[in-house]
């Protein structure tokens, strides 16, 4: 039940940086294309599939956004509450909390819907597409092979707490 409304909300405060990552990745993918031995269109192609994924997530979260907007203050403050980072305390029973969370994840899916963000078209386009963990993966390895290159430069060099003079090739 709500299993869109939910997922987007409770992605939607990371989206911005999840954005930030991928642009880096880009950015990455743009400069290693230099050093690459793969056909241009291979890279071309590469870095157009990343620019999909990142142009898929803005659209997510413009979407999500105009959703939020369309809701009523009370609706948002307490899905922020919920799925949020709100400093506002909220007094209801617990029995009102449920009632109102479900009343607002109804209204919230349905403004998606009518962003044309319905739970089939958000798994066949968006989660299909996008692979949270793809982005963060991409990153990880990047930075070991920066790391590894800056080892590889180090003339003397500490590796695993012992001194060991690096061979030249």
């Amino acid at each position: 039940m709500f299993v869109t409304a939910k997922t987007v909300l409770s992605s939607y405060g990371k989206l911005n940086r999840l954005i930030s990552d991928m642009a880096n990745v880009i950015e990455q993918a743009a400069v290693k294309s230099y050093y690459d031995a793969a056909p241009c269109e291979v890279l071309a192609e590469r870095i157009c599939t990343l620019i999909e994924k990142k142009n898929l997530i803005c659209d997510l979260k413009a979407r999500a956004k105009r959703a939020l907007k369309s809701l009523s203050a009370e609706d948002v403050e307490v899905l922020a509450a919920k799925y949020g980072r709100s400093e506002k305390e909220l007094y209801f029973s617990k029995r009102s909390y449920f009632r109102k969370i479900n009343a607002a994840l109804s209204r919230f899916e349905e403004a998606l819907s009518a962003q044309g963000v319905t739970g089939e078209i958000f798994r066949s386009e968006y989660a299909d597409k996008i692979s949270f963990l793809d982005v963060k993966r991409r990153m990880v390895i990047d930075e070991e092979a920066a790391v590894a290159r800056r080892v590889r430069k180090m003339k003397p060099a500490v590796l695993g707490g012992v001194y060991r003079e690096t061979v030249q090739s």
